[in-house]
């Protein structure tokens, strides 16, 4: 497939219970996307996903579906046998990740390297180190939710990896402003990075990350964390129970992005002044914790 992939309608969405944009947001970041090209799913991702939404999914077919294609295979078991997953043996085969880590959690690392991939179509300097950095914040995050003893490293190494997807399609977009725009977004002090965009574009990478995840039908989970990553709204004290899941994430990811920030050499960020005191008592750390965590971030093989 080589066609451009059409944008779902806001109408046709179903926002997550943290949703705080309007409406109106992702009909005017639809309307600047016309004409724009979203890479497809590819032909394996889609007999995946068809496997995984059966009531019981066959694990050795989904296995088989991942080992079809030989680049794909050697991404996810570099993925799931580096430190940050922490496994205490070394998975050799395909059928044995999904085996151990299970379907949803493979299909999620799956979905996010196949995603990061499909955008890798051209090479830039700009585009080169931000691809380095979203490689890194998917590791910080793995890395920090294992480290808070939460059960989703996985999830969290996909949200990282897919968070900052509307980046590459704002380039595609505003290929002549939006790298400045960009760099002058990350080094604000006084709003979040979204707002910088907002003010300068009409809209922002979260919400045109949000379009392409319902584009490529990802789990609304990892469309809610790329919707949210840079809310500077406190959901980290007393979530929600049905939230919490949620929650929890997003609170990796911003710690996991105050890392990445601080190894690319910026500063914590507006979006952490605003919330990281939060997101430090919600996983149970404290500011002493993070330079750490900053460390071993740091040394692992990227």
């Amino acid at each position: 497939m080589t066609h451009s992939m059409a944008i779902p309608s806001p109408d046709e969405m179903v926002l997550g219970p943290l949703d705080a944009r309007l409406q109106l947001d992702l009909q005017h970041a639809q309307d600047l996307l016309k004409g724009v090209r979203i890479p497809p799913r590819s032909t394996v991702l889609v007999k995946v996903l068809d496997e995984q939404a059966r009531p019981e999914p066959d694990i050795e077919r989904i296995a088989e579906l991942i080992g079809s294609d030989v680049a794909l295979s050697a991404g996810i078991l570099k993925v799931v046998n580096s430190p940050v997953f922490g496994l205490s043996r070394r998975v050799g085969s395909i059928h044995h990740a999904v085996r151990l880590l299970g379907v949803d959690n493979v299909v999620n690392v799956v979905t996010g390297l196949m995603l990061h991939e499909a955008f890798k179509v051209r090479s830039s300097r700009f585009l080169d180190a931000f691809w380095a950095s979203a490689n890194r914040l998917a590791a910080a995050s793995a890395l920090v939710a294992r480290r808070c003893g939460t059960e989703i490293a996985d999830e969290a190494y996909a949200a990282g990896l897919l968070a900052d997807c509307g980046v590459p399609v704002l380039l595609r977009r505003f290929p002549d402003t939006y790298e400045a725009v960009y760099a002058d977004a990350l080094r604000a002090t006084d709003q979040s990075v979204t707002a910088c965009e907002q003010a300068q574009l009409g809209t922002d990478h979260a919400v045109i990350g949000y379009l392409v995840s319902r584009t490529w039908k990802l789990p609304p989970l990892l469309s809610e964390c790329i919707l949210h990553h840079h809310d500077t709204h406190d959901y980290f004290t007393d979530p929600e129970p049905e939230r919490a899941h949620l929650v929890t994430l997003l609170a990796v990811l911003k710690l996991a992005g105050r890392i990445q920030r601080s190894l690319d050499g910026l500063g914590p960020g507006y979006d952490w002044a605003q919330v990281g005191e939060a997101v430090l008592g919600f996983l149970g750390l404290t500011e002493e914790d993070v330079p750490e965590l900053q460390q071993q971030v740091a040394a692992l093989p990227l």
